[in-house]
């Protein structure tokens, strides 16, 4: 029989990887390097600081703001992240060079519309990312920093770290914590506006999707109709979202961001852990049946292909883990720019197989020969 316990147990299995070896931790490490990239990734978060101003488990009424520049090593594999070690070593590893926090948010702004300002013209754009359960400060932050770095996206990457457990077995605090971060995230993006960015992409991962659905109704029923003012392009990657309540999500919203891109693998073993937990109902990022978001202007990638369940990230960040599908990444942004039109009508763009019902695509990939 099915039991809440025997669903943890699942879930706890998705992330064996993560439990016997160590947290993604910060190294700081202020010395220059030659040969390495260095990123710098904004902070905006509703968690508690501990005494070394570093974001803590818990939850917290107001916003604190900082940043923290990335280095990431001239050598290495694609999609993987090499964590500092006891003694760090930036040409091998990850590391921090530079951490502070902005004393309000008026610092935060003025701080990233400068570093916008170092961007080409027309191309000073904000990298929006919202993680998902089960993250603490440095694996969001290292991640976004390998991510931008990786995909070559070329815009100023900021983070929301929203609360959460940082545990296992943490699910349930974390799915309260994102319904709390709702008000937080929209603040957020506001806030980010006032920076005056070419463009906002916000990309959203696991139970980051579900606060980011949550944020996004709770502007609109406020001030319908100014979502596509606040956020160019929506892309959510696995989303622990349940099918129905997604569905409902997004009907009720007046107008969605466009365009409006949902990654999915029918190999994502985090999520069929998931569904478990809540009682088998699917999940968004797993399997959809496109023609229930018929009536929504949405285009589904489907990356079962290039999904890897044994590997360390369980099928469950194929885009930012995948080297065979960052290699694609150039014929993707295609696909983004077509979205105004018809992607079914430039079958070659991709190599996959288009289907469209109604408003909706999917696109189902296939790595190239």
């Amino acid at each position: 029989m099915f039991s809440r316990r025997s669903a943890l147990i699942a879930l706890a299995s998705t992330t064996a990887l993560a439990a016997c070896t160590p947290r993604g931790r910060m190294a700081l490490v202020d010395t220059e390097t030659p040969g390495v990239s260095v990123y710098p990734v904004f902070v905006a978060s509703n968690r508690p600081l501990d005494p070394n101003n570093y974001a803590a488990v818990g939850r917290h009424e107001s916003m604190n703001y900082s940043r923290y520049d990335v280095s990431i090593p001239p050598v290495r594999e694609t999609g993987r992240i090499q964590w500092p070690s006891a003694t760090p070593d930036p040409s091998e590893e990850f590391v921090t060079t530079q951490a502070g926090r902005f004393r309000d948010e008026a610092a935060f702004v003025a701080n990233l519309r400068a570093e916008l300002a170092r961007l080409p013209a027309g191309r000073r754009d904000v990298l929006l990312f919202v993680h998902g359960y089960n993250t603490n400060l440095a694996e969001g932050v290292y991640r976004l920093a390998q991510m931008d770095h990786d995909l070559d996206v070329r815009a100023v990457p900021v983070y929301f770290s929203w609360p959460t457990a940082e545990r296992v077995v943490g699910y349930v605090y974390d799915r309260d914590s994102a319904l709390i971060s709702r008000a937080a995230l929209a603040d957020l993006l506001r806030l980010v506006r006032k920076a005056n960015p070419d463009q906002v992409t916000l990309l959203a991962h696991s139970m980051g999707c579900f606060l980011t659905a949550e944020a996004m109704l709770q502007i609109d029923l406020k001030s319908p109709g100014s979502l596509p003012s606040m956020i160019d392009v929506l892309i959510m990657m696995s989303p622990d979202i349940d099918v129905d309540l997604s569905v409902t999500q997004l009907e009720t919203i007046s107008e969605l961001p466009a365009p409006f891109i949902v990654f999915t693998s029918a190999k994502d073993k985090a999520l069929e852990a998931s569904e478990r937990l809540t009682g088998r109902h699917p999940r968004l990022g797993r399997n959809p049946d496109v023609a229930r978001f018929g009536d929504i202007e949405v285009t589904f990638m489907d990356i079962t292909a290039f999904s890897e369940p044994d590997a360390g990230d369980f099928g469950h960040l194929t885009l930012g883990s995948s080297s065979a599908l960052i290699d694609l990444i150039p014929k993707l942004r295609g696909v983004a720019e077509s979205l105004d039109s018809d992607v079914a009508s430039n079958p070659g763009l991709l190599p996959g197989t288009v289907l469209s019902v109604r408003r909706a695509t999917e696109v189902v990939l296939t790595p190239t020969p």
